[in-house]
């Protein structure tokens, strides 16, 4: 049976190898695609494994209801959040203080300029309380003004004071400000500058005016000197010249007497005294022709004279008018308040001081970095301790143990607050190379609030650890929701830039807290027992987290 079972393939197997030969042509075609097939077979099965990985993964994060809304609902909160917030380019609620020894109207028109729905204008009780209110936050901006601030006074410079450790805001305002002074400034220069032109328009006018009058002065002095050049010339041709000795008035007196003794005039005596008489009266004709010339010389000089007083009282007049216009033209020159150039185009200067000593950058941003690292730290590793004790195979004989919960969540705090501080004690002694011994003199103040703010994020790491079930997600969270308190705060942009609302529940954002807290015992060195507001908030936050996560870990027991 085994011989003919062998022979029969044999028979069978030569009309096949003539069939192969026949049909060589069409096997190679066949053996190409199946070539093809198998070269391609690699990549089909790389794509198909690839697509069933792909298919697991999300298999497996939505088999976690909370991861993948996390996943997929976590970025889109995030950004509607920011985007219903920062929807603005304005700024609200911003509190300016103001102080000044004595307020005069300049001083008032300048904070009413100031004072408008984004802006609200208080006059502080004292210089310190108006500083110390930009140090404590209670102000944006502090605004010192001079007493009594006239137009005119080279004195007239406001001094601003900011906290420049805000230096998203800082520069914000103070350029919002100084272009408001700037704004007032300039209307009091144009003021300044119209007050002038008047003047001198007021001034032109009653020059031109008085022009005219000097021109008539001269006409008449003009007139008045050809007037007393004629009298002068009529003066001259007065023609009082004439000897009298020529008439022999003791030749006719002896003629006369003569008569007189003898009563008989002989014929030449008496042409004698003919001729005697008439060249007397010949001389008299000549000399009264004289005078009458001469008096009308006179009364021609007399009319001349009395048109030359009235001329010199006219210009006297004239004169005067001239030197009351001048008088005021003095005086309203003599009006104009700012004649420095300097002040009559900035009347109102700003300079901006700050609020502290510090100057590098650095000492702005620490306590910034400090909260943000603390934040971080405390969120994720209580997270994550949490997440790791509720996934280890002796969370349920933990549960079944007569030690309390309280005790397990006391111990759990306990172990990420000794974690935090160790972390954070490694920081700061790096620091003191920065910062000398700056941190030491405020050591104690600063370990308080350091506990207080760790405890606060702590807790919320806590939280998050007993609501997810894996520590992907948790870690997931730790970071949305660090993120969220990061992003709304003065961090990236200033709270002031909030709508009302938005701000309000901001406000009470334990790093926006925690962060106001550490800058005033870092940059002012401020006293902890000042910080009572701030410390009552976060203490707040600590029962009412504890609280929640207690509760949390209870739902988290019933689960199990």
């Amino acid at each position: 049976m085994k011989k003919k079972v062998v022979e029969k393939p044999e028979i069978q197997e030569k009309p096949q190898k003539i069939q192969i030969s026949q049909t060589t042509p069409k096997k190679e075609v066949i053996g190409k695609q199946e070539q093809k097939i198998k070269s391609s077979l690699p990549r089909i099965l790389f794509l198909s494994k690839l697509i069933m990985m792909i298919k697991k993964d999300i298999k497996i994060l939505i088999r976690s209801k909370t991861s993948a809304l996390i996943v997929l609902l976590g970025p889109l909160v995030i950004i509607l959040l920011v985007g219903l917030a920062f929807n603005s380019s304005s700024l609200y609620n911003i509190r300016i203080a103001t102080y000044s020894e004595s307020y005069s109207e300049l001083t008032d028109s300048i904070t009413k300029s100031l004072e408008n729905q984004e802006y609200s204008v208080i006059k502080a009780k004292s210089l310190e309380s108006c500083k110390d209110g930009v140090k404590f936050g209670d102000f944006h901006l502090c605004a010192i003004f001079p007493k009594d601030l006239k137009i005119g006074d080279k004195d007239n410079i406001i001094e601003v004071y900011v906290d420049q450790s805000r230096i998203n805001l800082a520069s914000l305002i103070t350029n919002t400000i100084s272009e408001k002074v700037s704004a007032k400034s300039t209307e009091l220069g144009i003021s300044l500058t119209t007050d002038m032109l008047s003047v001198l328009d007021k001034t032109k006018k009653s020059i031109e005016e008085k022009i005219i009058i000097i021109n008539k002065l001269i006409s008449d002095n003009s007139d008045s000197t050809l007037k007393i050049q004629g009298s002068e010339d009529n003066l001259n041709k007065i023609d009082l010249t004439g000897n009298i000795s020529e008439i022999n008035f003791t030749d006719i007196e002896d003629q006369v007497n003569a008569i007189r003794n003898k009563y008989n005039v002989s014929l030449v005596m008496s042409n004698n005294l003919k001729n005697s008489i008439e060249d007397v009266k010949l001389g008299v004709d000549t000399l009264k022709l004289k005078l009458d010339e001469a008096s009308k010389s006179r009364a021609s000089t007399i009319q001349d004279l009395e048109s030359i007083r009235k001329l010199l009282t006219i210009s006297l007049a004239d004169l005067n008018s001239l030197r009351t216009a001048l008088n005021t033209i003095s005086a309203e020159v003599g009006s104009i308040k700012v004649t420095d150039a300097g002040l009559i185009v900035e009347p109102i200067k700003t300079s901006v001081q700050p609020i502290t000593k510090d100057k590098s950058h650095l000492s702005f941003l620490f306590p910034t970095m400090i909260v943000l690292v603390i934040m971080f730290i405390s969120v994720l590793l209580s997270s994550t301790i949490v997440v790791r004790e509720k996934l280890s195979a002796a969370y349920f004989r933990n549960f079944i143990t007569p030690t309390s919960d309280l005790l397990y969540m006391i111990g759990t705090y306990l172990t990420n607050i000794i974690l935090v501080m160790l972390q954070l004690l490694i920081l700061f002694l790096v620091s003191l190379y920065f910062f000398k011994n700056q941190l030491l003199s405020m050591a104690p103040n600063l370990a308080l609030a350091i506990l207080i703010i760790a405890s606060v994020f702590i807790f919320i790491g806590m939280i998050i650890g007993y609501l997810f079930r894996t520590e992907e997600t948790s870690t997931l969270a730790s970071i949305s929701i660090s993120s969220i308190l990061l992003v709304f705060s003065n961090t990236i942009l200033p709270i002031e830039s909030l709508p009302g609302a938005f701000r309000e529940i901001v406000k009470y954002n334990p790093f926006v807290v925690s962060e106001g807290m550490l800058k005033k015992i870092l940059l002012f060195n401020t006293d902890i027992t000042t910080l009572l507001n701030s410390i009552y908030i976060l203490m707040s936050f600590i029962i009412i987290l504890f609280i929640i996560s207690y509760i949390a870990r209870e739902l988290t027991k019933r689960s199990i």
